[in-house]
């Protein structure tokens, strides 16, 4: 039901329903003398208005009474929606962080054998070193740790991670890391902007 278009149309039933009984007032001033001073013709004409006017003002307040009503059913209507959508984006941010989480999964995989592979690599160099047939400023410039940050970053890695030192206690793996939204912590929608703003890192 559009509770909206009800209520503008009761509200203009409602208007119309005082109008006319501010004009049955109007109506009945010019009879109201002759009619308590005993004209006859007069107290009938009393008598026709007063039934109009009683009418017309039982029908303007049931009309009030259904305008309360369905405001109150709108406002009602409207708070089950919104619990509903809520309920809707909330499982919807339950499924968003699990794939995150998969995500991460995936990433740690990955970076556990990029590490294997820097690994052999590294036992590489120093077999090279071992062979005593390159120049030390090679071997040296094989070593060197900014290549690899130079590496990642030249893949875009540089806009997902900090490529500086870590403390050990943040050294974790990124399903770890992330492990606080496997159970999402909702916002209450009328929180304030502030407390949506709370870092939980």
């Amino acid at each position: 039901m559009d509770f909206a278009a009800l209520i503008t149309d009761l509200k203009a039933k409602l208007a119309t329903a005082n109008q006319r009984l501010g004009k049955l007032a109007e109506q009945r001033r010019p009879h109201a003398l002759d009619a308590v001073t005993g004209g006859i013709k007069a107290k009938r004409a009393i008598e026709k208005i007063n039934t109009q006017a009683a009418a017309t003002r039982s029908e303007a307040e049931t009309l009030a009474a259904a305008i309360e009503e369905a405001e109150k059913r709108k406002t009602e209507h409207e708070a089950r929606l919104a619990a509903e959508d809520r309920r809707r984006r909330e499982a919807e941010a339950r499924e968003v962080s699990e794939a995150i989480l998969g995500e991460d999964r995936e990433f740690d995989r990955l970076a556990g054998l990029a590490c294997q592979s820097l690994e052999r690599r590294e036992a590489l160099v120093r077999k090279l070193d071992g062979l005593g047939v390159v120049y030390g400023g090679v071997i040296a410039a094989l070593h060197r740790k900014l290549k690899i940050n130079g590496a990642l970053l030249s893949v875009g890695l540089g806009r997902h991670c900090n490529l500086e030192r870590v403390a050990p206690a943040f050294r974790l793996p990124l399903a770890e890391a992330d492990k606080s939204i496997s159970k999402p912590l909702f916002t209450s929608d009328n929180e304030s902007a502030e407390a949506k703003e709370v870092s939980y890192e």
